[in-house]
């Protein structure tokens, strides 16, 4: 039973105790004088605790309305939770995707300082590559445009989804390029760069590569520490819906 329920047998126990303590030390005229003198203060009394039992229906009412919102929640924030392990989960698949761009960078660097030898073994498997980035890249701008940017892992999700983007931009430069050198129809359209713009497009996306994979854990981590708090905001509310018998009340 809750505290409140009990509140009106307390305080018509706490009177009758004082009557009968009263009773057996001064007396009935003495009590009577005494009741007579603070009739107010007791009438007063007894209406609180009459309020207070009238009012049991309504705190009832309220924990049941507390406890289908909790419930109502626990729903909504598991979804959150569960989008975010989502996420997780994609990460591991960019991860791969990202280190398949950089051994491909080394590929296309050893290429280029020779005579492109192995163009018609590798022209394919770059193209599957930089469709599988730009896959990746299109699938963070999607999810990214239905988060806020106020919070601190939205924060760290916007900045990887802009280092993402700029890494496989300079990573398509780069194998647009190389398809033009090795294709046999003029209809390709490339950069067209020198020597010198390829080297240092090379090391541009070198960088954005490495840029790209740091942005990409520490938005892991921003993530993992959200999903923790998020799963520990549902037990909460979980508890919330249970009552104080352990009884579950949807």
């Amino acid at each position: 039973m809750r505290k409140r329920q009990l509140a009106p047998w307390f305080l018509g126990g706490a009177i009758a105790g004082i009557i009968v303590t009263g009773t057996w030390v001064v007396g009935w005229d003495a009590v009577f004088r005494g009741v007579d003198r603070w009739q107010t203060l007791l009438t007063g009394l007894l209406a609180v605790g009459a309020a207070i039992w009238a009012s049991r229906p309504v705190f009832q009412q309220l924990d049941q309305m507390r406890r289908q919102s909790a419930a109502s929640a626990v729903g909504t924030f598991s979804s959150i939770a569960q989008r975010m392990e989502d996420e997780v989960a994609r990460l591991a698949s960019t991860e791969h995707v990202i280190r398949s761009c950089q051994d491909w960078l080394n590929v296309l660097r050893y290429e280029a300082q020779g005579t492109f030898a192995h163009s018609g073994e590798l022209r394919d498997e770059l193209r599957e590559s930089s469709k599988r980035f730009e896959i990746e890249v299109q699938y963070y701008r999607q999810n990214g445009s239905r988060h806020s940017r106020s919070s601190p892992v939205n924060d760290d999700r916007w900045r990887f989804i802009n280092q993402i983007d700029d890494a496989c931009m300079l990573f398509s430069t780069l194998a647009r390029d190389y398809w033009q050198i090795t294709s046999w129809h003029d209809d390709v359209e490339g950069p067209n760069l020198s020597a010198e713009q390829r080297e240092a497009a090379f090391v541009n996306c070198q960088a954005g590569l490495e840029k790209c994979f740091s942005t990409m854990l520490n938005f892991k981590a921003s993530l993992m520490e959200s999903i923790v708090k998020t799963w520990r905001m549902v037990r909460n509310l979980e508890d919330a819906v249970i009552d104080e018998r352990g009884a579950f009340s949807a």
